[in-house]
């Protein structure tokens, strides 16, 4: 068995020399992983495979370099050695006994299980597994004293409640989920239900219907009333029948209750937890791109227990089990809650809503930005490039500060606008008077016409007040709200996410023009590349991860697309002599609706009828269709050329996609494809029985080239969808 370090250098000779300068290149990058600083560009240039290892270890450490290593393998598309990675067990020179009590870990005994136990010595066996089988991969946090230190306070983690409700389909045949979806506790009444792949068999779990895959997440769960339960969340690709162990190794992250007193983190290594009182309510909360998982007793505010230093790479869903009711002693049911925010947070809500309400259009003005600055076609985005264009100095235009100012300007009322700020290591946003100075070099400051706030180094807020005054937030704003009130001579700058004010100059005296103010800062070699982005109040949240996106250009772009179809509008009606007997038209002949109207089968489920049937997974259900028809660019004589190449193309990567897919997004695509009509049921499950990765799929795509070229097609589509990255390595989109 291979040391850590020994595994490394053989991940690093598995990369081809382009990926290898690659994987360099991400080790120079700061913004790697948060709180992992860069190697010296001096001491990577020279550096080989050898060289690199021991700069990383020297540097963070096994367990920073087995995270740093995972980071930069998944940026470079090679899932497959991320997976091999995630796997590796590194060789030890001593083994901790098993406990001689039962392992809290094995979720599949003792309540979890409808069948008989296992035998104690063979939990024991898999209890001393687990301890021996540790997996640095996932760091959990193994103490209580160093897990709360960096837990967030709950008022916090509350404002990025989401919507969690049930997924029957993944609900034990024991389980009673009630028909909204918020409730779920054990009967003595097995149904009789499909033992579909989605569904838990033997333990008596549920998982929410909501995925997460970015951002933050929080959900409450009432406990009230029962002696055991567990809760958290759990990864798509968990084992679902059969034994269960509940381990960040295994894909689930939970902390659980037992014997009515019995709290127990299950970690790595299990955490008892020592509460002050039982919880009758407890709070999820998830930040994805942090790796940490975090539990709350909801009356009493108090953290339970952090997971953190987790590398999540799928879908997370909630996760639930009510445990069985043990002769009606733990019959409560588990309770999905809606969450209360308290009133410090309603109030800061109501008064970042009471500035909201100013919000005003801004877009960039182009006529006065730095000639190494971007700036997008709508005026919205702005981010530096390397290359200084050749414009005219104007007396409008900043030319050795990166800064650009909005079209419009104010010189009374109040007014207030949000900029994205996400990914960005420095930035500056505020408002300037007209007469600023904009050539040389520039102090931002009230009395030369600047009211600003900024970042810099990653984590260095300052507002740029007369005497400058650091600014200690509770978290990295991803956007800014900027609040003006001209008369008041007031400048507010607001966290709008948690409702935060993070500084306000008072007591100014404005007697000009004021325009919004504008620095991305340099890119600084491509580490604060993202751009500033002006965006609508509310519009551009995504309330299941609190994530900013351009969504409204995106909607615009789709706005258009529309309604460039749209210009070919043709009358049509019904032609009577076409309809099915049962069908009634309308006299006029623009309506149509069957005579039998008692039932509505399948009301959910939408479907593009080609070739091979594509279900469509819509964000809602139509009000109204529209339909374009392009005669000639329709198929053609040539589709089957086209359709050929599609074989030809993904048999051309046959190799690359059997090493590279995951098995998530392999499990994905089969679902796909079966959903597609490409394979049966039973060629999906011949290839999930094969013992490895490789193996599994090597199958699937044997399977769908010897089924020809539109399956071919299927398959390359799918995946697009489901690894973008990949196809795009493998030059399939």
């Amino acid at each position: 068995m291979a040391t850590l370090r020994e595994e490394l250098f053989n991940i690093l000779l598995d990369l081809s020399e382009d990926q290898f300068k690659h994987f360099k290149f991400y080790l120079r990058d700061d913004g790697i992983l948060e709180g992992f600083t860069r190697i010296p560009l001096a001491d990577l240039d020279n550096a080989d495979r050898p060289d690199t290892v021991d700069l990383m270890i020297n540097k963070y450490r096994d367990r920073g370099a087995l995270k740093v290593t995972l980071k930069v393998l998944q940026k470079i598309s090679r899932n497959d050695l991320v997976e091999r990675l995630q796997n590796f067990r590194p060789k030890v020179t001593e083994t901790k006994e098993p406990p001689a009590t039962t392992h809290p870990l094995a979720l599949a005994l003792g309540d979890f299980v409808e069948e008989q136990s296992l035998d104690p010595l063979e939990l024991a066996f898999m209890a001393g597994t687990v301890f021996k089988d540790f997996n640095p991969f996932h760091v959990g946090a193994h103490t209580e004293s160093s897990n709360r230190k960096k837990a967030r306070p709950l008022r916090w983690v509350q404002q990025f409640a989401v919507e969690v409700t049930l997924d029957h389909d993944t609900a034990h045949p024991n389980l009673i989920v009630s028909d909204d979806g918020k409730q779920v506790k054990h009967g003595d009444f097995r149904k009789k239900l499909p033992d579909t792949p989605e569904r838990f068999y033997r333990c008596v779990n549920v998982l929410g219907k909501q995925s997460f895959s970015s951002g933050r997440f929080y959900y409450e769960v009432q406990v009230k009333g029962k002696t055991a339960w567990a809760l958290g969340v759990a990864k798509e690709s968990i084992k679902r029948k059969g034994n269960i162990t509940a381990s960040p190794n295994n894909g689930y992250w939970t902390i659980m209750l037992r014997n009515g007193d019995d709290y127990e983190a299950n970690d790595e290594n299990p955490v008892s937890l020592s509460l002050n009182q039982n919880p009758q309510k407890v709070g999820v909360f998830v930040d994805y791109d942090e790796g940490m998982v975090s539990f709350y007793d909801v009356d009493s505010a108090d953290h339970l227990y952090s997971f953190t230093g987790c590398f999540f790479t799928e879908k997370l869903f909630p996760f639930f089990t009510p445990c069985t009711n043990d002769g009606g002693r733990n019959c409560a049911p588990l309770i999905i809650t809606p969450v209360k925010h308290d009133e410090a947070y309603e109030r800061k809500k109501a008064e970042l809503q009471s500035v909201q309400q100013f919000e005003v259009e801004v877009t960039l003005d182009t006529d006065t930005a730095h000639p190494n600055l971007i700036l997008s076609n709508d005026g919205k985005q702005v981010h530096h490039g390397d290359v200084r264009k050749n414009l005219p100095d104007s007396p409008k235009r900043f030319n050795s500060c990166v800064n650009v100012l909005g079209k419009q300007s104010f010189s009374s009322g109040r007014f207030y606008f949000e900029v994205q700020v996400k990914g960005k290591r420095a930035w500056t946003v505020g408002v300037a008077k007209e007469s600023t100075d904009r050539k040389g070099k520039i102090t931002l400051s009230p009395e030369d016409g600047f009211w600003t706030v900024w970042l810099r180094n990653g984590d260095e807020y300052m507002a740029n007040d007369d005497h400058p005054v650091r600014l200690s937030l509770n978290q990295r704003p991803r956007k800014v709200g900027v609040f003006v009130d001209y008369e008041e001579g007031l400048v507010s700058f607001y966290d709008p996410e948690a409702a935060d004010l993070l500084y306000s100059f008072t007591d100014c005296s404005f007697t000009e023009k004021l325009y919004p103010c504008f620095s991305p800062c340099t890119n600084d070699n491509g580490r604060n590349s993202a751009p500033l982005i002006i965006c609508p109040v509310n519009e551009t949240l995504n309330h299941k991860t609190h994530d900013f996106g351009i969504l409204k250009e995106e909607y615009e772009r789709k706005k258009a697309e529309l309604q460039s179809v749209q210009q070919f509008a043709v009358e049509v009606t019904l032609d009577p002599e076409t309809a099915h007997p049962a069908l009634i038209p309308s006299d006029d002949r623009k309506q149509v609706h069957d005579g039998d109207m008692e039932t509505l089968e399948n009301g959910g489920e939408y479907k593009a009828i080609d070739d091979y049937p594509v279900p469509l997974p819509l964000n809602r259900q139509p009000q109204k269709v529209g339909v374009f028809v392009d005669y000639e660019v329709g198929p053609g004589p040539d589709s089957k050329t086209q359709s050929v190449s599609a074989e030809k193309k993904l048999n051309s990567v046959r190799s690359e996609f059997i090493n590279r897919v995951t098995e998530p997004v392999l499990r994905q695509l089969l679902d796909k494809l079966l959903e597609c009509e490409v394979i049966t049921d039973n060629e999906s499950e011949a290839a999930l029985a094969n013992p490895t990765r490789a193996d599994k799929a090597r199958e699937v795509i044997n399977i769908v080239l010897k089924k020809g070229s539109k399956a071919s097609s299927a398959l390359i589509n799918a995946l697009c969808k489901l690894d973008p990255y990949m196809s795009s390595e493998l030059k399939l989109t």
